[in-house]
């Protein structure tokens, strides 16, 4: 008689596993998707991808479509010391997704049996089953996202600021270097390739590029563009020094 108990109390707990595991199955539903997005965070293994195309699976979900965010690991088997697997911010890269419904976070009861269905389905636990660097980024990239959009426009809108010059009377101490047909005034301050002020006065070039290497003191209106750079009227040579 105890031998009978033991086993249909068997039979029930065995037939309560099968159904729990039976309702928790189809609780639990896991979609497979592929993307490919570019990284907005990266933290240890953990990536967070804005979603730029999506290949194929769920291309009618607000929780897979382009835009969107998806958060996820990296495989475990990812070798990251590969120099074609170094994944960084701004990186464009295809991966592909399983998505396990989450039934562990606590939602909400009201409303229709539909919308709570709904609000449930969309609640994903995303695991990365391989990831690869997108060679051709800028086929999904926006235009202002593209790397030689960036350039261009820097290089377009340095080319439209104005040149700036500073014009000054001053005194001028300096060593005569003749280059290239021109004259110029090195300051002792300037680096070893800078040239200095030009002369623009074609009778002070002809005089001065007889003491080339020669320091001079002159006095005249400088127009400088750059600590290192502009041009010189000369007014007078005040003093040249010997080498």
């Amino acid at each position: 008689m105890f031998d009978k108990n033991i086993k249909g109390l068997s039979l029930v707990l065995l037939f309560a596993f099968i159904l729990s595991a039976t309702t928790a199955f189809a609780q639990s539903t896991l979609t497979e998707v592929t993307v490919i997005g570019q990284v907005e965070s990266l933290f240890n293994d953990r990536l967070g991808l804005k979603i730029l195309h999506v290949v194929n699976g769920l291309e009618n979900s607000d929780a897979i479509a382009t835009g969107s965010l998806v958060s996820f690991d990296l495989p475990n088997d990812f070798d990251k010391g590969r120099r074609n697997n170094r994944i960084k911010y701004g990186s464009v890269i295809e991966v592909e997704l399983i998505g396990n419904t989450a039934t562990e976070y606590e939602l909400t009861t009201d409303g229709t049996k539909e919308a709570v269905q709904k609000a449930r389905n969309a609640v994903l636990l995303w695991t990365a089953q391989a990831v690869k660097i997108v060679k051709n980024a800028n086929i999904y990239l926006p235009e202002d996202g593209k790397a030689g959009n960036k350039k261009r426009k820097n290089t377009k809108k340095k080319s439209e600021d104005p040149l700036k010059i500073w014009t000054q009377e001053e005194t001028v101490r300096a060593t005569v270097l003749v280059k290239n047909n021109g004259v110029y005034l090195k300051e002792d301050r300037l680096g070893r390739r800078d040239m200095g002020l030009e002369v623009v006065s074609d009778e002070w070039k002809e005089k001065l590029s007889q003491f080339p290497g020669n320091k001079i003191v002159i006095h005249g209106i400088t127009h400088r563009t750059s600590v290192s750079s502009g041009t010189v009227e000369i007014g007078n040579v005040m003093k040249i020094y010997n080498k």
